[in-house]
């Protein structure tokens, strides 16, 4: 019996250890609504223009007066109900916003967006902005591109 027990008991320990790494997460996706004022008549402001991706969290009337400017469009968000996230991506081939969604994933807000790239290599701006449920508003916001 003791013979049997020395090796299960390694394998056990081995195996066991593997799960000990990152904390396993289950993604949730968020329910999100889009918003095309950034390509229409707005632009993103305060962020680092030479950036190839930028993503911000606006959170209440003051990040949005500073991080979205619009000639003649004027956003109305109840930020007691809601905030944005904002960004844009940098594309080199002509790219343009295939999809996006939000998940909740470890405690983080990520924002995944697909850029898709045309045949040409001309650099575009990709912007996008989505409202997100004030109930997330304290998770920290990281940004996820890929490309077609």
């Amino acid at each position: 019996m003791k013979t049997y027990f020395l090796p299960i008991a390694l394998l056990t320990l081995i195996l066991g250890s593997c799960s000990l790494g990152e904390p396993k997460c289950d993604e949730v996706f968020v329910t999100t609504v889009p918003l095309d004022y950034l390509r229409r008549s707005c632009d993103l402001a305060g962020v680092d223009k030479n950036a190839d991706e930028v993503v911000v969290a606006i959170r209440n009337q003051a990040d949005l007066n500073r991080h979205i400017q619009c000639e003649s469009l004027r956003i109305n968000i109840n930020f007691e109900e809601s905030f944005l996230i904002a960004g844009k991506i940098r594309s080199y081939d002509c790219g343009y916003l295939a999809e996006q969604n939000t998940v909740l994933d470890c405690g983080r807000l990520v924002h995944k967006v697909l850029v898709q790239s045309e045949d040409c290599q001309a650099i575009t701006e990709v912007p996008f902005l989505v409202v997100i449920p004030r109930s997330l508003v304290d998770y920290e916001v990281s940004l996820e591109v890929d490309y077609l």
